[in-house]
């Protein structure tokens, strides 16, 4: 047997000291499993499924072995207890379970069971000290197809967790003697209760419990014998088990890839910048969004992108994160990018270097070193070393050393599933300061810099780094497979983050795999699976580009694609009737099929005989396309386009009137009626960025010195306070207090200004916003303290308003006073502005 002959022990209640089972023919009699032992044999619903060569059963995710469906809690293990299992997984889902008898309900937790639990191998016991199931699970998800021997332990104090002979979790919380229900159901491949029934999908090759807590040395011993005997695992096809490739889901990739972008142009405020993290990053969540759009497909010629670029244009980046993300931007764009800043922003990245404070790396720039900014760093100046500009050898030198000296963690024995040649292995992960845990977005950060060093500087790193580079990569990419997940960032932290570092970690290796891992396509499932409704990834607009970015493989290569032609399609796949929606305030629509209950309805014919398609949007007939009763439908798609009167939700409908059967052109007819389709109306950013174009000139204040007053502010924080309007950022902006009741800023200049329009940017400045606040109708300009006049704000919220000024004298002061406004949006009161100009 592969787990070897057990002393005998403490008895299991009044029954043996161990029971055993092993999956093979020897054991099978028609539908049970014997014990070795003679004990209780396991029952399989039907007839089973073994492996070729008669060891391992074969469980799809249905059936599993009943030991008992009442068993005795007399007879379970109440002082100490080790479950064991060697298990191959073809999934790992949520819940599942190799050895159980538990009570896994509310008011009710009680037993043990070895298994699965959020995709990790797990352990759980509830004890007299501690009445509820505590958990142990394995720090990483297992790899599919491959064999495992999974052990849990108690001794009457700690609850252990072993994977392939080592210690991988424990917890010191259960005590006492081990807690029971009267009865349990005592099942293998499967957790198992009252109300719940979660089976594993794999293969089962043997299932043992005893009423002893085995030793560490015992379980790798077990672990260590039982390897050496293993059966060769077919083919997954050859176990049944659907073999998922990415050009199955390829077409859902393209349209979330669509989505997404589609979401993230519509989130630029009219500078052509992206709100989040401003004014803190000024640059970096626009060069992130542009980057992402723009290996999403999103053309150069986009009028958002090109008002994004020249935003990014305008001013250079003031930190590591912004540099990195603008560097690789503007490599993108090869000849169409800003080489002039781009070689203005490596000047300031050697700058920054924080090489005489901290041997190396980066900062924020400045502060403490990190993992994160030192890997942006990196980027930066390898976007820089492929235009031409390339930082002395010593750099790399340096940064290397840090990141391997004070960010790698310290080196754990494994058993290697990178190159599993031997039981001997090393794995290492990396972290964001020294003091800090190792996670696998920083473990991707690491690899990153060692493979980035390696690119730029080759063999001129010297014999040592070149040594670190190998050991760097060797012991991450193991820490990595040992860690493996892509539904989180393992050791916590930023989820979207780490799976961008993992798709540039596995582009910079060229590999299509990671330690049995088909990255990728996993990646993208989950990323599939986590998409919104809207496009986006959280509704954030950093989360949305950086999940781009994994699903474009933005470190390899650009995809090619458009990504404005599906970008906004809405979809009734389902019903009688089938048709789509696409666009914005203005919708393309059109049919695409009936139902195939609707067609046998109307054979012979091959579909019905159309007299006419009429779409309504909220009951409301809006246009008719008429159709040929002459003959049957044979594939016709009766477009049309739909006119939204404003942005929001809207339901479409189709109805199409058509011959009955058997009658003649003019004969009796009968209508069809789809289900409703729900669509979501809103302006095309394209249209608002090219509205708005004119009113985005460099002001006269730009540079200028100047004070500040206002006659409130908003809760009194910072970032809504009056010098918000002159920051050069639509992102930003001032808000009076909701009981102002005469607001005004005043912005008092050292030296005085010639200007001859001032414009006035309202606080709405994104589609995104549009409804938020109140909008103003107009206001009070007053120059040098009394010259005034008046300005008349547009219809339309999300315009600004430009306006003459009435007077040649220089502008020494300026205040505005805010008129009356449309009580309207989800924060009634609010009234200020984004953003003040001069021009000349």
């Amino acid at each position: 047997m592969l787990l070897g002959s057990l002393l005998a022990v403490a008895a299991l209640g009044s029954g043996q000291d161990e029971l055993r089972w092993s999956f093979d023919r020897e054991s099978l009699n028609q539908q049970q499993f014997l014990e070795a032992r003679d004990g209780r044999p396991a029952q399989l619903p039907s007839a089973p499924t073994l492996l070729p060569g008669g060891r391992g059963l074969v469980l799809d995710g249905t059936a599993f072995a009943t030991v008992s469906s009442s068993y005795p809690a007399s007879e379970l293990p109440e002082e100490e207890l080790t479950v064991e299992a060697w298990v191959l997984l073809d999934d790992v889902g949520r819940w599942g379970g190799l050895v159980s008898a538990v009570e896994h309900n509310p008011g009710e937790l009680k037993g043990f069971v070895l298994g699965v639990r959020d995709s990790r191998f797990c352990f759980a016991i509830a004890t007299e000290d501690h009445p509820t199931l505590e958990y142990v699970k394995a720090p990483g998800a297992p790899v599919l197809g491959r064999w495992y021997h999974v052990a849990g332990t108690y001794d009457g104090d700690a609850a252990k967790l072993y994977v392939d002979g080592m210690e991988v979790a424990r917890s010191e919380k259960p005590g006492g003697r081990i807690t029971y229900a009267a009865q349990h159901q005592f099942v293998l491949g499967c957790l198992k209760d009252r109300d719940a029934t979660h089976p594993i999908k794999g293969v089962l090759l043997e299932a043992g419990l005893e009423a002893d807590s085995l030793s560490s040395r015992k379980i790798a011993q077990r672990f260590g014998s039982g390897a050496k005997d293993l059966p060769e695992p077919p083919a997954p096809e050859a176990r049944g088990v659907d073999v998922a490739s990415v050009a199955d889901i390829q077409g859902k990739i393209n349209e979330a890839i669509d989505k997404g972008a589609a979401w993230l142009m519509a989130r630029q405020t009219r500078d052509g910048s992206w709100e989040q993290n401003q004014p803190q990053y000024r640059n970096g969540m626009t060069a992130l969004a542009a980057y992402a759009a723009l290996k999403s497909g999103v053309s150069a010629e986009d009028p958002g992108m090109v008002r994004a670029l020249a935003f990014l244009a305008a001013e250079d980046p003031v930190k590591t994160y912004s540099a990195g993300v603008q560097m690789m931007l503007i490599k993108h764009l090869g000849d169409r990018g800003d080489h002039d800043q781009a070689g203005r922003i490596f000047d300031d990245l050697l700058e920054w270097e924080r090489r005489e404070d901290f041997g190396g790396g980066f900062g924020y720039p400045t502060g403490h070193v990190d993992l994160s900014c030192t890997q942006y760093g990196a980027l930066a100046l390898w976007a820089a070393h492929d235009m031409g500009f390339k930082a002395p050898k010593d750099v790399w030198q340096r940064m290397l050393e840090v990141t391997t000296s004070k960010f790698m963690g310290p080196a754990k024995e494994v058993r290697p599933l990178v190159n599993p040649g031997s039981y001997k292995g090393e794995a290492a992960g990396f972290r964001y300061t020294a003091n800090s845990g190792d996670t696998g977005g920083m473990t991707t950060a690491g690899l990153t810099v060692a493979c980035l060093a390696e690119r730029c500087v080759g063999k001129r790193l010297g014999a040592r780094n070149i040594r670190l580079v190998a050991s760097a990569k060797d012991l991450g990419m193991e820490w990595l497979a040992q860690n493996w997940s892509v539904t989180n960032n393992p050791g916590g932290g930023h989820p979207y983050y780490y799976l961008y570092g993992l798709e540039r970690v596995a582009a910079l290796l060229e590999t299509d795999v990671i330690a049995g891992h088909d990255w990728y396509r996993e990646g993208a499932e989950h990323l599939l699976s986590k998409q919104k409704g809207n496009g986006s990834w959280e509704d954030k607009e950093s989360d949305t580009a950086f999940a781009l970015l994994f699903l474009v493989k933005a470190t390899g290569s650009t995809t090619g694609r458009s990504a404005a032609a599906a970008a906004r399609a809405f979809v009734r796949d389902n019903g009688p009737l089938q048709f789509r929606s696409t666009g914005y305030l203005r919708m393309a629509t059109w049919f695409d099929r009936f139902d195939a209950k609707v067609l046998e309805r109307f054979a012979p014919d091959p579909g019905p005989r159309v007299v006419s398609v009429e779409w309504r949007v909220d009951g409301k007939p809006v246009a008719k396309v008429p159709g040929d009763p002459s003959r049957p439908w044979s594939g016709e798609r009766y477009p049309t386009r739909i006119q939204l009167v404003k942005p929001g939700e809207a339901k479409v409908r189709c109805v199409f009137e058509v011959l009955a059967p058997g009658e003649e052109p003019g004969g009796k007819t009968e209508l069809l009626e789809s289900d409703e389709l729900t669509i979501n109306g809103v302006r095309d950013p394209k249209e608002f960025l090219q509205q708005t174009a004119s009113f985005q000139r460099e002001s006269l204040l730009k540079g200028a010195e100047y004070q500040v007053l206002q006659s409130s502010i908003y809760e009194d924080k910072g970032d809504f306070a009056g010098a918000r309007i002159l920051d050069n950022s639509q992102a930003t902006r001032w808000f009076a207090k909701v009981d102002d009741q005469a607001p005004w800023v005043r912005i008092e200049l050292e030296k005085p200004v010639r200007a001859k329009r001032i414009v006035l940017h309202p606080v709405a400045s994104s589609l995104r916003l549009e409804g938020q606040w109140d909008v103003l109708e107009s206001a009070t300009v007053v120059i040098n303290g009394n010259f005034e006049f008046e300005v008349t704000f547009p219809a339309s919220e999300l315009m600004p308003v430009r306006a003459d000024i009435p007077t040649r004298k220089p502008i020494q002061s300026l205040e505005v006073r805010l008129g009356p406004s449309r009580k309207k949006g989800r924060q009634p009161g609010l009234r200020g502005l984004a953003e003040l100009t001069l021009e000349k």
